[in-house]
């Protein structure tokens, strides 16, 4: 009786859900190396996360140092939780700037220290002094010599610190093709480019940055999502600039109280260029 083999069936479904990382409106996020530690979050951010906050005991005030079984370690059902940080730590990364880079190509991979004529020259943008104006109405086409293309996506960046790029719509269609645009100032700890909203953004745009300074006048708002790593911040007495979505980094704190207000309705358009979190979806049934 009890040397008597027997055979179980199950079956085991699992599918891949794709989650735009703009689900909540503000996300105050961690990346995978700060789960379980207990420093706390850098205080005085806003705004306020409308995400659940902390992979930290000393970022969440929902934990409970009881259901740690060892310092340093979080319970398994925080697993959902270090996804999303490890989708912010490889939105942040080098390589998700390259393969943003290789999908828009040489036509829409602005480079602000090359000569003008030297890289891709896109529509709607402007070389001035130390920068450029961008006027983000007109942005989707750009030309590399003799290719031209339209895409929904560019890249502008630069190696060097001192350098602006001033954000505008003269156009103010938010019915207009969503812009996925990627901007990318020196690596720290080099003075970030400085990225200033000279009037409101009304065509759906997703802004993601590589350390960037944010500056707005009072008021001015983004039609879309906006994505800081952690080196970037929003400068003091900025705005408010209202947006759709925020994310900024809970550790390193720089997006000071009323700088940044997020909550409007996220254009569908623009949530079909955002960044999007894997997560996998298992159910079983004993046959």
């Amino acid at each position: 009786m009890f040397d008597q083999a027997y055979d179980y069936g199950w079956l085991i479904q699992a599918q891949l859900v794709a989650v735009p990382m703009t689900r909540y409106s503000v996300v105050a996020y961690e990346l995978p190396a700060e789960i379980g530690a207990a420093t706390a979050g850098a205080g005085g951010s806003a705004p306020i996360p409308t995400a659940p906050i902390g992979l930290a005991p000393g970022s969440d005030p929902a934990s409970l140092p009881d259901l740690q079984a060892v310092a340093g370690t979080m319970p398994y059902h925080f697993r959902r939780k270090a996804v999303l940080a490890a989708a912010y730590q490889y939105l942040f990364s080098q390589c998700y700037l390259d393969r943003v880079a290789e999908y828009v190509g040489i036509t829409h991979y602005h480079d602000l220290d090359a000569a003008a004529n030297a890289t891709a020259q896109l529509d709607g943008l402007v070389r001035a002094g130390n920068g450029a104006n961008f006027d983000l109405g007109l942005a989707g086409g750009g030309q590399y010599a003799t290719i031209r293309y339209t895409k929904d996506a560019v890249v502008v960046f630069t190696r060097q610190a001192g350098e602006t790029v001033n954000l505008s719509d003269s156009i103010g269609n938010g019915s207009a093709a969503p812009m996925l645009v990627v901007l990318a100032g020196p690596p720290p700890p080099a003075a970030p480019l400085a990225v200033n909203f000279a009037g409101s953004i009304l065509r759906p745009v997703v802004l993601v940055g590589y350390n960037i300074r944010v500056t707005a006048a009072p008021n001015v708002g983004l039609a879309g999502a906006l994505f800081l790593d952690p080196p970037s911040s929003v400068a003091v007495g900025t705005g408010p600039l209202h947006a759709a979505h925020l994310s900024y980094s809970l550790r390193a704190g720089g997006v000071p109280a009323g700088t940044v207000q997020a909550g409007a309705p996220l254009p569908l358009s623009a949530e079909t260029l955002a960044p999007r979190v894997i997560y996998v979806a298992t159910t079983q049934q004993r046959l």
